[in-house]
């Protein structure tokens, strides 16, 4: 499956914020490994909070109650 371009865009730029931000706070580069959308720590989310985040998010829009992966 691929992203639409417009998506893709969006997910390289907040990669290329982060690398900005990381630089800013000394931690170098990301690894291979490193995940684009993490805490604060840099780790990835948990997958509960990841729902939460959705669900907030979802009610913000407007969008009716769905699932992560609806």
């Amino acid at each position: 499956m691929q992203l639409a371009g417009d998506v893709t865009a969006e997910v390289r730029s907040h990669r290329d914020r982060q690398a900005v931000e990381r630089d800013a706070l000394g931690l170098g580069a990301a690894g291979p490994d490193g995940v684009v959308f993490a805490d604060k720590f840099g780790e990835p989310y948990h997958p509960q909070q990841l729902r939460v985040m959705f669900g907030r998010a979802s009610e913000r829009a407007g969008l009716p109650a769905i699932r992560l992966h609806d």
